[in-house]
């Protein structure tokens, strides 16, 4: 698939559904016009008990760049999934098997 760098579809990837691009929106649509295949990627915890209709715009968004051309990965933590999530937490999850996950 070619990469598409006409400005117009650029600039919509970048401003809708997005509050803020880290670190500058300016390089990263500098990369977009520079027709380089670029890579994105969303990673899943199956497991999540918080995952809701509001996290559709993620993928919305991860879409609009996969038409202009670029390379999109969702990522399902099965290891994440079986060991649990860190960030947050004051207490370790149960291990799960593959199975449960």
């Amino acid at each position: 698939m070619k990469v598409s760098t006409d400005p117009q579809k650029i600039e919509e990837a970048l401003s809708r559904s997005i509050d803020t691009i880290y670190p500058k929106k300016e390089d990263f649509k500098k990369l977009l016009e520079s027709g380089q295949q670029l890579t994105m990627y969303v990673g899943i915890d199956p497991t999540a008990t918080y995952v809701h209709l509001g996290h559709a715009t993620n993928y919305i968004i991860l879409k609009r760049f996969h038409e202009l051309g670029h390379k999109i990965i969702v990522l399902v933590g099965d290891f994440t999934a079986k060991i649990g999530d860190p960030s947050d937490k004051n207490a370790a999850r149960k291990r799960l098997t593959d199975e449960d996950v």
